[in-house]
């Protein structure tokens, strides 16, 4: 108990000190990205998401009610 109590502080002491480092770091990522070539690398996943996983025609509104009543019954 004591050897986990010793780690998670070395953990969070850890942390403390990376932590604005890896935030400086996320932000200059960020400010560095084009937001028109973000927007159409995610168009590319959506639309191929949609190829592969049409969206369904029902709300699946029935499913849950049909599972709800299961459980309910159970």
């Amino acid at each position: 108990m004591v050897a986990q109590r010793e780690s998670m502080a070395e953990w969070v002491e850890r942390w403390r000190w990376l932590g604005p480092t890896l935030e400086r770091e996320r932000a200059a990522q960020f400010a560095a990205e084009n937001p028109l070539e973000a927007i159409a690398a995610f168009d590319g996943l959506l639309r191929r998401s949609l190829q592969t996983h049409p969206p369904s025609l029902e709300s699946g509104l029935i499913e849950q009610q049909r599972l709800f009543r299961r459980l309910w019954d159970a």
